[in-house]
Order: C-alpha cells, then structure tokens, then sequence
C-alpha cells in the first residue's frame, strides 16, 4: 500500500476489535485504579481534573473528557495512519471511522448533530436524537443536575422522591409524578412523550424495554455518592441537552474547592489523620462502607482513614466487637431519610441527636474515641449518596482538620450552590439539618 493510498484507507470499527471493545476501558481504568492506591500509600492526594475519566460520547476520539478539536485531530490521524483507532473516534457510530466521523464532532461541538451516540452506565450503546426538548428523570439526583445547569424546563414529570423534596427542589416537586421510580406509571409515562427518560444504573432491565418498546430512549446515568460518577453524568448531560458551558462553569466552581482540599490534605501526615468510621446503621450490626462504596473514596480525599476501607464489598456489615479494636477516633453516621433524621427538608435535629445518644451511651462503645472525645456527628444523606457529594467531602474535610481549613465555611460554599446553580432562597442558617451537631467555630 503505498503512502497515498494509506492516507485514504478507510478503518473499519468492529465490535470485536481489541480497539474497540469497553474492557479496554476498563482495563485503563484498571490500571488508574492501582496508581492512585499507590500514591495514597504513599501519601499524595491528587486533585480531581479534567482526566480523571473518559467521556464515553461516540466522537470523543482521544479518550479524554470532553469533544473538542482535539478529537478531530486524531480522527484525522486515524485515517492517516499515525493514530489507533478508538472506539470513540467512531462519532456517527456507522462502523468506520472515516472524514464523515469529523463532520459529526464539529457538529457535535456547534449544537449542528441531529444525533448523538453514548456508552450508558449500562454498557448499552445508546443512540438519541436532537434536539431534545421534552425528557422524564425517574430519580431526583438527575432532576437537580438537569436544573443546576439550567434546562429544568424540559422536565415534563419526576417520581416520588423528588415531591419529597419540596425546600430542595420547589419547582420540580410541583410536577406530575409517575410514582415510584421502580414502577412508574407507564400510561402516564407514554402519554407524555418525552424524547428521552434519564435513570440509574440500578434500573430493572425489564423496565427499560418497556420504555423503549413504546420508542421512547431510555439514557441511565450514575450520580449515586462518587464524585466521577457525578462528573460523568454532568458531561453527559451537557452534551445531551446542549449545555456544555454551564455544565463546565459548574465543574470549574466545584474545582476550585476540591483542588484546595487536595493541595492542603496533601501535606497531612497520615498519622495526623483521623481513623474514621462511616456508618449507615449503628443498630446491633453496624453498618459501614467497605472497599467497593464511594463513601470510602471521599473520606479518603477528605483527609480521613476509612477503618473499612479494605473490606470486601460496597455498603457492608460488622461486629461491634470489630469497631471497638479498630477504635475510630471519628464517627459519621449518615442521616438518612429527606424528613426524619437530616435533610434540607426538616429543621428539627431532635432525630439525629437521639442517633448520636443511643450510640454514645452504649456501655460497649463508651470506650471508643471517637465516644469519649465526642467526635461522633449525623451527616445528611443529601450530602453523601447523592450528586452533592462533593459538598459532603468539604463538609468532611473541615471535621477531619479544622485548623487546616479554618478558613473555609462548608455551609457558605454550600449556600452558594443553593443560591447560584439551584436558584432557590432556602437559608441554611434557618433551615434544614445537614450536619449534627456543629461544632463550635463552624
């Protein structure tokens, strides 16, 4: 093949190609795993960047987390042979990657494409078209995200867990409800036509093919607790509903804050960290995170040790007997519930107090010192298993080291992503119970 010919070649993208299947990425993934375990050993803690995952968009040809012209250059290095081909690179997702693959991304990047191809966290190739103008989120956290970027007129109904949540989200609570998310109603559900329903990982697959039999897309994303997740999904979303801009301005808000916390953890000793205990039952088994559960990976950049941290699985349970000789010298337990224990919903911390005093006067725990030095706080579930983690980790970071971030005020930055993205007039120094009790200073 000489050199013109091989400038001309077309690639073909088969499903089975090593290039082009989703271990690949996984595998990446792998290996970014291994080298970040390595540096917290070592005691470096990395800011969250714009690299930190990749954006699994058909058109985002080089991997990273955004489309760009970036992406266009390595098409084009793709058909001159210089560059693999990745299965992103195939942006009209036709099988090959060829110059019709660089008009979609610049179509994709002008808001021009009348189509666009993603990787759910489903692993199911999902294509939609556009421009979308009607969607359904069958869970709360996607109904935030959605209105935090501005587009929450599109939302044309919710479920069940977001009319729970009235002072959090006053406008989207006022809308229809398919009941639970689990089970929506599905006549309501058609008789609404919207070009895409946005769910989460856990959605039942029978639900899905219920959905898309009535030619309805069904896009589900991942905003439960993890900062990349969360990250993912905003991505996702913007280019989705075509709010690139407001999404990064939202990412680059965050940003700021997160990469102080990395920059100032980062000079902390570890034995200067506290032995943290998560836990989302303090009942005869305590329940905690093990080395699968998000909540692990923000005590962590929090500047915490999750004394579960190397336990098998995701939301776990152990002994009290186990808690008592790993000692924790600070507890949180998660205030579950959008109305009983800690939420933006209730202004009574009655429920949590009364958490923190059946654990703190059992005989079995009074030795703990997390018990005897009364580090043991309620921390709202909005706050943890949500798409506000990233709150919940500055939230964190002030309990673990005040003195280091005596300067920052978790409840302000919080107040400003009310005020700023969510645009409502909830005031936290009169409302809501987030975290139990404060500590002085705060």
């Amino acid at each position: 093949m000489n050199s013109s010919e091989n400038h001309m070649r077309l690639t073909k993208v088969r499903e089975d190609d090593h290039y082009g299947m989703r271990e690949v990425i996984q595998v990446v993934r792998m290996v970014v795993g291994i080298a970040m375990t390595a540096l917290c050993m070592s005691l470096i803690a990395m800011p969250v960047d714009a690299s930190d995952f990749t954006l699994e968009i058909f058109g985002n040809a080089n991997m990273d987390d955004t489309i760009d012209e970036l992406d266009i250059e390595y098409v084009r290095g793709i058909i001159d042979g210089v560059n693999e081909p990745m299965r992103f690179a195939d942006a009209n997702y036709d099988g090959v990657i060829d110059e019709e693959d660089i008009a979609q991304i610049y179509k994709i990047i002008e808001y021009e494409d009348r189509e666009i191809t993603l990787l759910d966290i489903k692993g199911r190739v999902v294509t939609m078209a556009k421009p979308v103008e009607r969607v359904i989120v069958l869970q709360a956290n996607f109904g935030e995200l959605i209105k935090a970027i501005g587009s929450e007129d599109m939302i044309v109904a919710v479920c069940d867990d977001t009319l729970m949540q009235q002072k959090l989200l006053p406008d989207l609570s006022a809308l229809p409800s398919l009941g639970k998310s689990k089970e929506p109603d599905m006549e309501l559900l058609i008789e609404l036509e919207p070009d895409i329903v946005f769910s989460n990982e856990y959605t039942d697959p029978d639900l899905i093919k219920n959905i898309e039999s009535a030619g309805i897309t069904v896009v589900c994303l991942s905003a439960h607790g993890s900062l990349t997740a969360t990250r993912m999904a905003l991505k996702n979303l913007g280019y989705i509903l075509e709010e690139t801009d407001k999404v990064n301005e939202l990412l680059n808000w965050q940003n700021s804050y997160l990469d102080l916390i990395s920059e100032r953890i980062n000079t902390v000793a570890y034995d200067e960290k506290p032995r943290v205990l998560y836990s989302w039952s303090l009942a005869n088994v305590i329940g905690t995170s093990g080395g699968d559960c998000p909540v692990k990976d923000l005590i962590e950049y929090a500047g915490g040790i999750d004394i579960a941290a190397e336990l098998p699985g995701e939301y776990i349970e152990v002994d009290p007997e186990w808690v008592i000789v790993q000692n924790p010298s600070l507890i949180l337990k998660e205030g579950m519930g959008w109305y009983t224990e800690a939420s933006y919903e209730i202004n009574d911390p009655s429920r949590a107090q009364e958490l923190i005093e059946e654990f703190s006067k059992s005989t079995i725990f009074e030795s703990i010192d997390a018990v005897r030095e009364e580090k043991v706080f309620v921390l709202s579930t909005s706050l943890i298993s949500t798409n506000q983690c990233w709150i919940g980790l500055i939230y964190m970071a002030k309990l673990f080291h005040p003195s280091l971030f005596e300067d920052i005020d978790p409840r302000a930055i919080n107040q400003e992503y009310l005020n700023k993205f969510l645009r409502i007039d909830l005031n936290l120094s009169e409302e809501g119970v987030l975290l139990y009790p404060v500590p002085d200073g705060w």
